[in-house]
């Protein structure tokens, strides 16, 4: 079996890179009012995966958490403010921003969560399952 690829992903002002193993468990779309905030506009891309399948290689001391409740976290860079990740503080997964990798993963969205809380003024189109909260 192959192994395989590690995906190249950065920041916007490129001071934060990350080796990320194309392992990817699922994609999608949040629609959540946090995911509006956080990315500034409708909804967010996202990917999920093991915490230990992604490797900080460079600027993770300009990596700036925000602390959304007890548990969860959003990761983005102090520099540049780009989105990077989120998850919850100790747990065994992590949200990967798509937007922030170089390369071309294996994975693609494949739902939009919590359309509950959409904005107002975003349709949400195309084929992919939609879900209220998380599915």
């Amino acid at each position: 079996m192959e192994e395989p690829k590690t995906l190249a992903a950065t920041c916007l002002c490129g001071q934060i890179r990350i080796e990320i193993r194309d392992e990817f468990l699922v994609a999608g779309y949040c629609h959540c009012s946090e995911c509006q905030k956080f990315s500034g506009s409708a909804s967010s891309a996202w990917a999920r995966i093991e915490r230990s399948k992604v490797r900080f290689v460079e600027g993770e001391d300009l990596i700036r958490l925000y602390h959304k409740n007890e548990t969860g976290r959003v990761g983005f860079c102090g520099n540049c403010g780009s989105s990077l990740f989120n998850g919850q503080q100790d747990g065994p997964f992590i949200n990967i921003r798509l937007g922030v990798l170089d390369d071309e993963p294996s994975v693609r969205p494949s739902i939009h969560v919590f359309c509950e809380s959409r904005a107002s003024w975003a349709d949400i189109e195309g084929p992919l399952p939609q879900f209220d909260t998380v599915p």
